[in-house]
């Protein structure tokens, strides 16, 4: 599974649950968080709210990183 793009990474947290944060990569800020969303069957992005940061921006290329990862985790989901 791809877990390194240009300027985000995600990394596993142990909650008794699989959450993924999604980091930057210049700074290791978290951004947001994926996880599994059972009401829907799969996996939901949200973003992280950061006192010193408390605006997120995402570029497009950004947000294709998040949707192919998420793809990822999605087709896990199925297998």
């Amino acid at each position: 599974m791809k877990t390194h793009y240009k300027y985000i990474h995600f990394a596993q947290e142990d909650r008794g649950r699989p959450v993924w944060k999604i980091q930057n990569t210049k700074q290791g800020l978290t951004l947001a968080h994926i996880e599994y969303y059972p009401d829907w069957k799969e996996n939901i992005f949200h973003t992280t709210f950061i006192d010193k940061f408390p605006l997120k921006v995402f570029s497009k290329g950004c947000l294709d990183d998040i949707s192919d990862f998420m793809g990822q985790l999605n087709e896990g989901l199925k297998a």
